[in-house]
C-alpha cells in the first residue's frame, strides 16, 4: 500500500478562541473513504472550498470537509467524523496564550455523540480493552471553560491509544504544543489518527485502533507563516520531539486531508511544504 510504504521511508528518514455551541444535525449514512490527494508541489490555481457553513469562529482554519453530515461542532474545537472506523478524521482548534495555566478541573465522563445515533462510538468498547480513551483535542487545552471541557469528553474526540503512547510521548507533544502556544501566542492545530481499511478494531467494536497519529500546527503571519506536523506511532517511545517533525505537505499525503484550505497559494507553499525547527524548538 502506497501509504504504508511511505510511511515507512518517512520514519527511516526521521529517526534521529472561542466557545460555540453544538448544533443538532441529522442521523448521517456511513461514507466512503476519502481518496488521498496528488503529492504536488506544483499549484495551478486556488482550491475552490467551501466553507461557509462553518462557525466563523473556526471558519479560518478548518481542515476541508468532506461530509457536511458529519461535520460535528463543539465549544472550542470542530472535527470530521468517519463512520466506517468511528473514528474523527481530524480535530481542529485554535489554541491561545490567554486560554493556558489553570481553570476547569479536569473530568473523566466520556459520553457518546447522539447526534450521529448508532454509528457513535460507545465507552463500553474501550472497558477491559487494554487501550486508553485517548484524547486528540487534549482535556487541556480545553480547560478554559467548563462548557469547552464538558465536549472534549465526547467519544468522537477519543481513540484507542496504547496506555504508554497515551500517557508517555502523545502527553509529552501535547505539552510540548501547550509551550508553542505560550511562546507564539496563538496557533491553529488539527490532530487525529491516520485511518485505514485494513486496521484491527476494539473488540466487537467497529472503532478501529490506527497505528499511527498526526498533529499538524500552523502560525499565521502574513508574511512568514510557520507550519509542521508531527507522526507518531501508536506504541511507547521515547526520544526528541523533533524528531517526529514532517512537513505539513508529507502529513496531508499520508491522511488524504487537506487541512488549511483557506490559506492562499504563496502562504501554503511557505507554511506546508517546509518546516523550521529552530523556530519551533529554539537553538
Amino acid at each position: 500500500m502506497k501509504r504504508a510504504a511511505l510511511l515507512l521511508l518517512l520514519f527511516t528518514c526521521i529517526t534521529n478562541c472561542k466557545t460555540i455551541e453544538t448544533t443538532q444535525r441529522k442521523n448521517p449514512e456511513p461514507q466512503s473513504f476519502s481518496q488521498v490527494r496528488s503529492n504536488s508541489t506544483t499549484i495551478i490555481e486556488e482550491p475552490q472550498v467551501d466553507l461557509s457553513f462553518v462557525s466563523v469562529e473556526f471558519r479560518d482554519f478548518v481542515p476541508e470537509v468532506i461530509s457536511r453530515d458529519l461535520f460535528l461542532d463543539y465549544n472550542g474545537f470542530v472535527l470530521e467524523f468517519d463512520t466506517l472506523t468511528q473514528h474523527a478524521k481530524w480535530v481542529s482548534y485554535l489554541l491561545c496564550r490567554e486560554n493556558l495555566g489553570n481553570g476547569q478541573e479536569r473530568s473523566s465522563n466520556f459520553r457518546m455523540e447522539k447526534r450521529l445515533g448508532d454509528h457513535s462510538p460507545r465507552d463500553a468498547s474501550y472497558k477491559n480493552s487494554g487501550y486508553d480513551r485517548g484524547h486528540l483535542a487534549p482535556a487541556a487545552d480545553m480547560s478554559y471553560s467548563a462548557e469547552s471541557m464538558y465536549d472534549s469528553f465526547f467519544l468522537t474526540n477519543a481513540s484507542p491509544q496504547v496506555p504508554g503512547f497515551n500517557r508517555g510521548i502523545w502527553k509529552r507533544l501535547e505539552e510540548q504544543i501547550r509551550k508553542f502556544a505560550t511562546e507564539k501566542d496563538s496557533i491553529f492545530i488539527a490532530t487525529g489518527p491516520i485511518l485505514d481499511k485494513d486496521l484491527p478494531t476494539l473488540g466487537n467494536s467497529k472503532i478501529c485502533i490506527p497505528e499511527y497519529y498526526y498533529k499538524v500546527i500552523l502560525k499565521k503571519d502574513p508574511i512568514h507563516p510557520q507550519g509542521i506536523g508531527f507522526i507518531l506511532r501508536n506504541e511507547s517511545a521515547s526520544g526528541d520531539l523533533s524528531a517526529y517533525a514532517i512537513s505539513i505537505d508529507s502529513v496531508e499525503v499520508m491522511t488524504g486531508i487537506n487541512f488549511f484550505p483557506l490559506l492562499d497559494a504563496k502562504q501554503e507553499a511557505q507554511a506546508e511544504s517546509k518546516f523550521d525547527l529552530k523556530y519551533w524548538f529554539g537553538d
